[in-house]
């Protein structure tokens, strides 16, 4: 789990989805933000392959969860959020 990331995928169990983002933001260089503040606690477990580009992997993310991802904002958010604008 604490050194998958040498393999080229990494390992979460039970991880708040705000500390996932975190490693993803600091794996890919880039600013990732979850609009929804009270799902950054939120726990998931998952192994998510750095082969993939990270557009594939958010996607991986929203599968099974209220997420949407917005590639142009590299956002997070409800997908409650997108439906009521």
């Amino acid at each position: 789990e604490y050194i998958s990331w040498r393999k080229g995928y990494l390992i979460f169990k039970r991880t708040p989805l705000e500390e996932i983002i975190k490693r993803l933001s600091r794996y890919y260089n880039i600013q990732l933000d979850i609009k929804a503040a009270g799902l950054r606690v939120e726990t998931f477990s998952c192994r998510l392959d750095f082969q993939q580009n990270i557009e594939d992997i958010m996607e991986t993310i929203c599968l099974g969860t209220p997420f949407i991802y917005l590639p142009k904002e590299r956002k997070l958010v409800l997908k409650e959020s997108i439906i009521n604008k």
